[in-house]
């Protein structure tokens, strides 16, 4: 024999605050809770290697000219929840007279980060080497903000040298990879 509970509340039993709901549609919510994650991970090799990003460079500076290395597309349940964006990947630079680069997140192809310092980037890797010295390594940067929407966004992190004289690389081996989390408010 089943039973079927219905209900849209649960309360604490003490206060009465509410510790979960549940909306038309079934979706629960209980704040501080994940909602959803979504992953896109992409792989990194030279010419002919078979990944997903072979020996790409990328060659001018600044946002409009950025390479979009990961995409994500989420469609979050709640307009209050946070989304919480993370990528780590790596690449190098040319280092050649100093050199860097540029972390940008952007939703629907518009900059996240609208105050963050010259460049509004959620990161920037720099070398002020006088030498021919190239940085190749594993970056990270991580970014929230509030969905404020229940209909499909675009998530990317994209990249662009620091300089335009410079340039970023992704080859060799190694992944990027950007994950993007709904968290219950």
């Amino acid at each position: 024999m089943s039973s079927i509970l219905k209900v849209s509340e649960i309360q604490d039993p003490t206060n009465g605050n509410t510790a979960l709901t549940i909306n038309s549609s079934g979706e629960v919510h209980s704040p501080g809770s994940v909602v959803q994650c979504q992953v896109h991970t992409q792989t990194m090799g030279n010419s002919t290697s078979g990944a997903d990003l072979e020996a790409v460079s990328v060659t001018s500076s600044g946002l409009s000219n950025a390479y979009a290395v990961n995409t994500v597309n989420i469609t979050p349940k709640f307009s209050d929840s946070k989304i919480l964006m993370q990528w780590a990947g790596q690449f190098y630079i040319d280092g050649t007279q100093g050199g860097g680069a540029d972390i940008f997140f952007t939703k629907d192809d518009t900059n996240l980060i609208t105050n963050g310092g010259n460049r509004n980037a959620v990161g920037f890797v720099y070398t002020a080497s006088q030498s021919d010295t190239d940085i190749y390594g594993m970056w990270s940067s991580q970014f929230s903000f509030t969905a404020g929407q229940t209909t499909q966004m675009t998530l990317k992190c994209e990249i662009a040298p620091y300089n335009a004289n410079k340039d970023v690389y992704f080859q060799h081996d190694g992944t990027t990879t950007l994950t993007v989390w709904e968290i219950a408010q």
